[in-house]
């Protein structure tokens, strides 16, 4: 009598993998720069232009009123002992008026001290009746390869408000001043930035620059100090390297070979979690540097985004992956460095059991069909011919003589006891 003999594979498939190789880098000099913080906190400096003067313009935090807000924040400014710090909104020449006895520009010093346009809020510092200093610290970087001083450009404007110094009158001086250590008891390093604003019997739509250039140490924390005599406004305070010496940009290699990918691909961490900007860790939201590919070494439609997290698409030939990827400084493109991100892709197969007891076998023995058809190797079906695989009994429940051939065709020897079978 005939009996229903299922067989269900449970079997071990090999394919071969990619030859691994690894590729090398020269070596790269290394200069960090660091900005740190000294009563006010300073980040990154990010290249040889940028202003490092935090709230430079006093436009974060903007005041609720036109004309004079008293005592309104202007963080992370530090205000010396004297008055009240006043932070003046304007809308441009022909906008709202304001009056609070004598009044300044009606525009602010942005754009060469010609205002941001008209119709557009904008904002200067005053110090209501009387006079007061404040200032921002900073420590100048610390370079590995030079260590001579560094060159800063400081600068600002000032202007006045209506009817200062009379008709006629000499009108007034505003100063900018780099003193040693944190506050505005330091001694003074260089000369000072100082602005002779002319008098203003009408109305005082007229802002002065000043400018000066300092050499300072490495290591060593300063103060930008802004001095404003009454009746002397302030805006657009800026402290840029003049010199690029100590600027660098360090991507370190990425090394994701201990967590890898199958043939659904995926995602990495973010590589930027080891690369420094000016000695100082990169930003990892990419709000800082972008990234590209600059060699995907044949994992095709790799891509990198600017945050650093490299995506693997999904059915990659297995192998092992040295991504080349180049890191570059937001502000300034001709910083670079080239960095390498290790990727493994692993080969992915599944093999699906099959059920044959609907086709059971007499005691005269045969062949099934092949047992391939339903598996797959990297996403992809497996020739049925046994040319990608191998395929071996690991048990054979009891069905003694049992054998399966590489093209997944299993035979069932003659005289086999009835029964089930889970091969």
């Amino acid at each position: 009598m005939g009996c229903g003999r299922k067989v269900a594979l449970g079997r071990a498939l090999k394919s071969s993998k990619k030859e691994q190789f690894n590729r090398k880098f020269e070596g790269r000099a290394l200069c960090v720069a660091l900005l740190a913080s000294a009563a006010i906190c300073l980040t990154s400096l990010e290249a040889s232009a940028q202003n490092i003067i935090q709230n430079p313009g006093f436009e974060i935090n903007p005041p609720p009123d036109f004309g004079n807000n008293v005592g309104h924040s202007i963080s992370p400014w530090v205000i010396g002992p004297g008055q009240q710090p006043n932070v003046v909104q304007v809308d441009g020449a022909g906008g709202q008026s304001f009056s609070s006895g004598t009044f300044g520009p009606e525009f602010d010093a942005q754009n060469g001290g010609t205002g941001a346009g008209g119709n557009v809020n904008q904002h200067y510092l005053d110090v209501a009746d009387g006079s007061n200093d404040f200032f921002q610290s900073f420590t100048v970087p610390a370079c590995v390869t030079d260590t001579a001083d560094i060159s800063y450009t400081l600068s600002g404007f000032f202007s006045l408000r209506a009817g200062a110094g009379g008709s006629g009158g000499a009108g007034a001086t505003g100063s900018i001043r780099i003193l040693n250590g944190v506050g505005t008891a330091g001694v003074l390093v260089g000369s000072p930035a100082t602005a002779i604003i002319p008098a203003s019997p009408g109305a005082p739509n007229t802002w002065v620059q000043t400018s000066a250039t300092v050499d300072l140490v490495q290591g060593v924390t300063y103060s930008f100090v802004v001095e404003m005599p009454d009746p002397v406004n302030f805006d657009e305070a800026s402290l840029t390297f003049a010199s690029t010496s100590c600027l660098d940009i360090e991507a370190s290699d990425d090394d994701f070979s201990t967590t890898p990918f199958d043939n659904t691909g995926g995602t990495t961490a973010t590589v930027l979690g080891n690369d420094t900007l000016n000695g100082v860790a990169v930003a990892t939201d990419g709000s800082q540097t972008t990234i590209s590919v600059t060699d995907p070494d044949g994992l095709t439609g790799v891509t990198i985004a600017d945050n650093g997290v490299i995506t693997v698409p999904a059915n990659t030939t297995p192998g092992t992956y040295n991504v080349a990827y180049e890191l570059v400084d937001g502000n300034d493109d001709t910083l670079t460095d080239p960095a390498i991100a290790t990727i493994v892709v692993a080969g992915s197969i599944v093999a699906e059991d099959d059920d044959f007891s609907t086709t059971p076998f007499d005691n005269t023995g045969g062949t099934t069909a092949t047992v391939l058809g339903n598996d797959t190797l990297n996403g992809v079906a497996v020739a049925t011919d046994g040319s990608q695989t191998t395929i071996s009994v690991t048990d054979p429940d009891g069905l003694t003589g049992v054998t399966i051939a590489d093209n997944g065709v299993i035979t069932v020897p003659a005289n086999t006891t009835p029964g089930t079978y889970n091969v």
